[in-house]
């Protein structure tokens, strides 16, 4: 999702600058997009493939707003609120004695799973297990 958004950036920027001067928009400027979607594409990959989110009985693993990987106690979260960061669905979670928020993407692969997870571990009652997402269950079709 990111190297999309960063490629459409790029691509509108090539696309004004070319409106604004007048010339058309060449070979190496496409070429230049493309190397930059899939450069973006590997740079964001890193963090995704070391660095996972865990829910734990003593809390879960997340990062705050520098990117910094801190896992954070289950009573240490003050508070859950839905918000968009970097344009994506996040939940960013207050903690108690930290002025940086730390966040938690909703785009996840098992969401179903994580719910489960928070809820065995938190408990039904946690902010973090409230804020979450219910998953939409299929409909059984009646003929």
């Amino acid at each position: 999702m990111q190297t999309t958004v960063t490629t459409v950036g790029a691509m509108v920027l090539t696309m004004g600058y070319a409106v604004l001067t007048g010339q058309p928009i060449q070979k190496p400027d496409i070429l230049n997009n493309l190397a930059m979607a899939v450069g973006c594409g590997l740079l964001l990959a890193i963090p995704v493939i070391f660095f996972r989110f865990s829910v734990s009985a003593s809390g879960i693993k997340t990062f705050n707003t520098f990117g910094r990987w801190r896992n954070v106690g289950w009573d240490e979260i003050a508070r859950v609120e839905p918000v968009r960061y970097n344009f994506l669905p996040h939940l960013r979670l207050t903690v108690d004695g930290v002025r940086l928020s730390y966040w938690l993407p909703l785009l996840l692969s098992e969401p179903e799973a994580f719910r489960e997870a928070v809820g065995r571990n938190a408990g039904p009652a946690h902010p973090l297990f409230l804020a979450l997402p219910t998953p939409a269950k299929t409909a059984a079709r009646v003929d």
